[in-house]
């Protein structure tokens, strides 16, 4: 479990990096397209900066959203940690299974029904 929250952590900050890179990439192409087209040309708006800016943004945005959302799921839900769980638990009584030489005898009640299982 620690090992997935690593995991995750490192998705995120890599994400990180690589957003605010492109942010950073943006921002030169913009002041290039600034300096090299002349004033009048229809790509060179005032407001070039904003659009490319604020789609970035929106987009940085949904990207972060989508992967706090799937670390959450995979972690912190209820039903992901009880699969955890269960798994982890199937992995002990596997090799408790395995390993063991004596006579277990597990005996289950449940509304007046009794279930046994000898090993």
């Amino acid at each position: 479990e620690r090992y997935r929250r690593h995991l995750h952590a490192y998705e995120l900050m890599r994400l990180c990096v690589s957003l605010w890179s492109g942010l950073v990439v943006a921002y030169f192409v913009n002041m290039y397209v600034h300096l090299a087209l002349p004033v009048g040309h229809p790509l060179r708006l005032e407001s070039l900066a904003m659009y490319v800016d604020s789609g970035f943004d929106a987009f940085a945005k949904t990207a972060y959203m989508r992967q706090i959302l799937d670390a959450h799921n995979e972690i912190f839900h209820s039903e992901g940690l009880a699969r955890k769980q269960l798994m982890e638990l199937r992995k002990l009584m596997s090799v408790l299974w395995t390993s063991s030489s004596d006579l277990i005898i597990l005996t289950v009640k449940h509304e007046k029904k009794r279930l046994s299982l000898v090993s």
